[in-house]
């Protein structure tokens, strides 16, 4: 059963046999009857099906919407990558690494505790038999890095493999692109009642590398040089167990999203409620950096947080004070009791309400919907000397 089999609907079961080299899958087939059955060669004696309905979608009152949305799944599943690695590769484009006239970079592998060096051979071998990788000869060399990634319940911990391209990316001449802004993204959900969201898939091995440029990705891995075949990290087909569709909030860059408007993820706030008092002024700013993401929920953050931001200057002594205590806890305690912010309504009138005091400025931008007050968002600032 081979892997380009993968169009007509046949899963390919890398999880349940090994892959050989020929990039088959070897599978049982059960004979219930008992009796002699002869199969010409080519011949299709089974299809597995790739079962759409494993995929979240949000309840709905009408059985029927139902039915339609998983009609469209249906229709769309070849967008969806159904195993771990996908051998399908976009004929759209090839990637180019474009370092001009620069020297080929040789670093030396981080050292790895014995775990990790069995993980490492375990996705390098994985990624040979996928043609995701090959061996190499190239005079370039970046280190490998291993990350944990999210611990399911009941799993073995896994791994995410990446390579440390960041003197790389120095040699590379950057291509300029817009990135659009969180907020302006927000924003544009005004009216929305229904959310969906959808991940790449995990595999992200579907943009085939030059040929030319192939080279400057390679590193060391059992003893040996490899080099990528395709972008690492570059995918365009989904994983079906981190899509939802129609759902009623969804969670999306640290935020809740829903029909009644914007609010900080739970999830994520918990980290920063659970700090401890910061011992030391890297500290203060790693948890400044974390609350400055929602500041556009918490009223007079600046003033809140001046004598936190007077903490990380250089010029001052590091002191954990009476005041700066009390501060850490309300800018905590607001964070958690964030209200719901209403996405604006550029088609209505705002009103903003303002206060000022020696230290800092701040404002509400609010809207009124039925017949309510609802704020927009929150924004404030520290007023500079001369100011």
């Amino acid at each position: 059963m081979s892997v380009k089999d993968l169009a007509r609907g046949i899963v390919w079961a890398s999880s349940l046999n090994t892959v050989q080299e020929d990039v088959t899958v070897l599978l049982s087939v059960l004979n219930a009857s008992g009796k002699d059955v002869f199969v010409d060669k080519e011949a299709v004696i089974g299809y597995i099906e790739m079962d759409v309905r494993k995929i979240k979608i949000g309840e709905s009152p009408e059985t029927s919407e139902s039915n339609q949305l998983f009609q469209l799944l249906e229709k769309y599943k070849h967008v969806f990558q159904w195993s771990e690695f996908s051998t399908d590769r976009t004929n759209l484009t090839e990637h180019r690494i474009n370092t001009e006239n620069a020297l080929p970079i040789k670093q030396r592998s981080h050292r790895l505790l014995q775990a990790a060096q069995d993980e490492v051979e375990r996705q390098v071998d994985e990624m040979m038999r996928n043609k995701v990788i090959e061996e190499s000869q190239s005079p370039w060399a970046n280190p490998i890095v291993l990350f944990k990634k999210k611990k399911q319940k009941g799993k073995e911990q896994e791994y995410r493999f990446c390579i440390d391209f960041r003197k790389l990316n120095e040699a590379t001449i950057k291509v300029s692109y817009p990135l659009p802004r969180i907020d302006d993204t927000v924003d544009a959900l005004g009216g929305s009642y229904v959310f969906s969201t959808v991940d790449c898939a995990g595999g992200f091995f579907q943009v085939p590398l030059e040929k030319g440029d192939r080279e400057k990705t390679a590193f060391i891995a059992n003893h040996k040089l490899y080099q990528f075949i395709v972008m690492p990290f570059a995918g365009y087909k989904l994983k079906p167990s981190k899509c939802c569709f129609g759902m009623s909030q969804v969670s999306f860059l640290g935020y809740v999203i829903s029909g009644d408007g914007l609010k900080p993820d739970a999830a994520k706030t918990k980290v920063i409620a659970n700090m401890g008092v910061s011992k030391s002024r890297e500290e203060v700013k790693r948890f400044l950096g974390m609350l400055s993401y929602y500041r556009r929920f918490i009223p007079n953050f600046s003033m809140t947080a001046a004598c936190l931001f007077e903490l990380t200057k250089d010029t001052v002594v590091y002191t954990w004070s009476k005041e700066a205590d009390e501060a850490f806890k309300l800018l905590k305690e607001q964070l958690v009791k964030a209200p719901i912010l209403i996405y604006p309504n550029f088609k209505n009138g705002f009103s903003i309400y303002t206060d000022a005091s020696g230290l800092g400025i701040g404002a509400v931008l609010t809207q009124v919907v039925d017949r309510k007050i609802h704020p927009v968002a929150y924004a404030s600032r520290q007023l500079n000397a001369s100011e």
